[in-house]
């Protein structure tokens, strides 16, 4: 609000505001429009319900005497150092309640002073010290005046109306999240998933009409432990509660909105119970579907949620206090109003969830918290005591991050490593291998160490204690040569390709990349998979290199472990078809499906084709991603599509039309397990 106005901030009476977006006229109390979904900037050019953030002005100047220019006597030439102009009324609050005096007390301008005749150069002196010091204090002063601004995440808001052993939590700041050299609105974030629809279908409720007229700017989800409702069923997660709060600025709207969604249960059937707990009014739905649905059943885009129990208590919505909530059952819907009426510990006061979110970059919109031990041990229930994790054991919580990059959209998931997991760093060289990799490639995936990949992966995978479990290698399976072998500590790569055929409707091939030792290594390595499968290996010429055709008898391709084919009882001997093909190239030895898929990485290697290493979208995304990466996938999302689908557009709508490529980068060491997913965006 405008101090001492009663409007809000950057609005006055008689001024008309239209959406930039879209420039329809909109209500200047709302956060958002109702027609595009775009966040309604004030006249002050400031988002509805952002804090203005502006550097902290200094002191008004004292009023000075008039200053007599020296060797002079006529009155009519005296100098009067004009003040500055004054702080606005009442200073602009941070979200910390405090002024922008607050950070500049005692900070004033150097009072002018009449030049001296005497001692200039000690005066100067002085004054250039003075200067230098009031200038370290402001630049001092002003930072912590701006970290404070800044520093307060408005999306962790509501983790303090959650429960302290919280197992998973994602708080999305849609206002942070506007903001963005992408032209993404909070319209196109629901789009593409057809979230309105579903919402409609569900609640009854018109995200446009029903939502956006009260919906503030933080939403949030959270699923904690519970005791489950009186005759739940046994289903996964009846001892697991789960709440989203959505921030509201009209609690009469959203109180509205949550008995609109009552009734319409009503109107389909559903039995709904209103009760009052801690002055909100509740109301749950008892059925065997938590939701109904106003289409038929079964029908596309209508979700199936898990009902735990039709005799008990259902969904429960409510609105108060700043806030709408829906949440699984009443006893969810408790423990979320007593930490609104300030009673109870908090996911706030978790210092796991604090020291994970501290982590985190200052530019991010959206933040995620996962307790992975905890989430193992309530689904376990009684038999938490025989599974075994060592990958949680040293990785047992993790926090993750939402936030725009000059490509398009990052979420990174970080899990922080408790004790030594033994299985040191894998990082290393993920891509110079696609140098090979044709231009045209559906996905990349590169390894740093494809052999240490996957033993440490054997390492920390979860078992039963008590039950003898192995868990297989795959290289041993397929090759007759384990993962732990030397032939495999090295870079390697799986690619997908686009050229087995002219037919748009062909299985895509695929192909391994490893960087061999050497040649014997990988010829070896080849007999050896040979006389595991059965394979028959003959000498032949791929794109002007010499190379091997794989037969197999079943004749399943050569990334299949190959069916035991036995002849006999009159059976004839099953023909041999080919079932791969493979050849070295600059010290890599390269397995395919087809011929046409090994000329194609040959041809690419001996540089007589475009490389996907080259194509500018992956470089993009591969120069911006993390560093020391074990692991990196790549998918060309746009040459997945169908060829008639519809352009993606320049900006605005459906967000997963304009996606045109996907990076998963993978970090993993001893201290933390990072997956980076970075998507690069159309215009």
């Amino acid at each position: 609000m405008t101090p001492g106005s009663g409007y809000p901030q950057g609005q006055q009476p008689g001024v008309t505001t239209f959406c930039g977006q879209c420039g329809r006229m909109v209500d200047p109390t709302q956060v958002f429009c109702a027609s595009c979904g775009a966040p309604i900037t004030s006249a002050a050019g400031t988002t509805i319900g952002q804090t203005p953030v502006s550097p902290p002005p200094p002191a008004a100047l004292p009023p000075t005497a008039p200053v007599q220019p020296a060797g002079t006597d006529n009155p009519a030439q005296t100098l009067t150092a004009a003040p500055p102009p004054p702080p606005p009324s009442g200073g602009w609050s941070t979200s910390q309640g405090t002024t922008w005096q607050a950070g500049m007390t005692g900070m004033a301008y150097p009072t002018p002073t009449t030049p001296a005749t005497g001692r200039p150069r000690s005066r100067h002196r002085v004054l250039a010290v003075l200067s230098a010091v009031l200038l370290v204090v402001t630049l001092a002063t002003s930072g912590i005046w701006l970290y404070r601004a800044f520093a307060a995440h408005q999306e962790l808001t509501a983790a303090q109306y959650f429960p302290r052993d919280t197992l998973f939590f994602a708080g999305i700041d849609t206002v942070q999240a506007a903001v963005n050299n992408h032209h993404v609105t909070e319209g196109d974030l629901t789009k593409g998933s057809g979230q309105t629809e579903s919402l409609r279908q569900q609640t009854g409720l018109d995200w446009q009409h029903d939502i956006v007229p009260w919906l503030s700017r933080n939403l949030a989800f959270a699923a904690f432990p519970r005791t489950a409702p009186q005759g739940a069923g046994a289903g996964p997660n009846a001892n697991i509660g789960f709440a989203y709060l959505l921030q509201s600025h009209d609690d009469g709207l959203a109180q509205a909105a949550m008995k609109k969604a009552a009734d319409f249960q009503t109107q389909h059937g559903h039995t709904v119970s209103k009760t009052s707990y801690g002055g909100f009014t509740l109301y749950s739905v008892a059925s065997t579907s938590d939701f109904a649905s106003s289409s038929a059943p079964g029908a596309p885009g209508v979700a199936t949620v898990y009902d735990p129990g039709a005799s008990s208590p259902g969904v429960t919505v409510t609105a108060g206090k700043g806030w709408a909530l829906i949440a699984s059952d009443p006893n969810a819907a408790h423990a979320v109003i007593d930490r609104l009426n300030g009673g109870s510990s908090s996911l706030s006061d978790n210092s796991a969830f604090t020291t994970i979110t501290r982590d985190l970059p200052a530019d991010r919109f959206g933040t995620f918290y996962v307790d992975l031990q905890g989430i193992l041990r309530t689904l376990s229930g009684p038999a938490a005591g025989v599974f075994h994790s060592p990958l949680l054991d040293s990785y047992p919580t993790a926090g993750g991050y939402l936030e725009w990059t000059a490509a398009g959209l990052r979420a990174q998931m970080v899990l922080k490593g408790q004790r030594p997991a033994g299985i040191g760093d894998l990082g290393g060289d993920t891509t110079s291998l696609a140098q090979l990799v044709p231009a045209s490639a559906a996905a990349y995936g590169g390894s740093a160490n494809l052999g240490a990949a996957v033993s440490a992966s054997q390492q920390l995978a979860t078992t039963a204690t008590g039950v003898t479990t192995a868990v297989g290698d795959p290289f041993e399976q397929l090759t007759g040569t384990p993962a732990s072998s030397a032939v495999f500590q090295q870079p390697g790569a799986v690619v997908v390709l686009h050229t087995s055929g002219s037919n748009p409707q062909s299985q895509p091939g695929i192909a391994l990349l490893l960087r061999a030792p050497d040649s014997a290594a990988a010829d070896q390595l080849l007999r050896s998979a040979a006389a595991k499968q059965g394979w028959t290996l003959k000498p032949v010429t791929v794109a002007g290199v010499p190379a091997t055709e794989i037969d197999a008898p079943s004749g399943q391709p050569w990334y299949q472990p190959q069916p035991t084919v036995q002849a006999g009882n009159g059976l004839p001997t099953p023909k041999a078809t080919p079932a791969g093909y493979a050849a070295q190239v600059h010290g890599t030895l390269i397995l395919s499906g087809t011929q046409a898929d090994l000329a194609a990485i040959i041809n690419t290697a001996n540089g007589s084709a475009p490389s996907l290493a080259a194509a500018s979208r992956f470089q993009q995304l591969a120069q911006a991603a993390p560093s020391g990466a074990s692991t990196t996938v790549y998918v060309d999302i746009a040459a997945t599509r169908p060829a008639n689908s519809p352009a993606a557009p320049s900006s605005g709508g459906d967000l997963t039309a304009r996606t045109n490529a996907l990076l998963v980068t993978q970090v993993w060491s001893a201290s933390q397990l990072a997956i980076t997913a970075d998507l690069a965006l159309q215009g």
